[in-house]
């Protein structure tokens, strides 16, 4: 491996446990925040911004499969975050779509995620910023890419 490449997996490994840190401090930041973890904002994230969308679909966009998203959607019907309706296309299917909670908690959950990003990046220039999130967008994109290609040749 490559200094750089050392380099690179160090600090991804830093940023996550720096992250679970920050998840566990905005936890208690709010009366909002503390209600919604990890998998079930990702999940609650991917039904808003789809729109109203099937579980085998929103298997596909969370990147897991169906009864891992199934089990995090009961939990998030069961705090009234989404609820499920008939696909007017198709009588048998569900579609899940979050309830104005859901899109609440969302909102606010985002906000207050916001928030510390700012405040991390204050100092930093604009343009800094915005190349931190191009290259981010990059990596992001070709850990997708690469996990899609491991995944059908398996």
């Amino acid at each position: 491996m490559s200094e750089a490449d050392e380099a690179i997996e160090r600090e991804l490994m830093r940023l996550v446990r720096s992250l679970e840190r920050v998840h566990r401090s905005l936890q208690g930041a709010d009366d909002v925040s503390h209600r919604l973890e990890r998998s079930a904002y990702r999940v609650l994230a991917h039904i808003v911004d789809a729109g109203p969308v099937r579980l085998s679909g929103l298997a596909g966009l969370a990147c897991v499969d169906v009864s891992t998203v199934s089990r995090q959607v009961t939990d998030l019907e069961a705090h009234g975050l989404v609820v499920r309706e008939v696909d007017p296309t198709d009588g048998r299917a569900a579609l899940l779509r979050a309830t104005d909670r859901g899109d609440k908690l969302l909102r606010l959950t985002r906000e207050s995620r916001g928030r510390f990003v700012r405040e991390v990046l204050a100092s930093w220039p604009a343009v800094d910023r915005h190349e931190l999130g191009r290259l981010l967008a990059r990596f992001n994109d070709g850990i997708s890419a690469t996990a899609l290609v491991r995944q059908e040749s398996s």
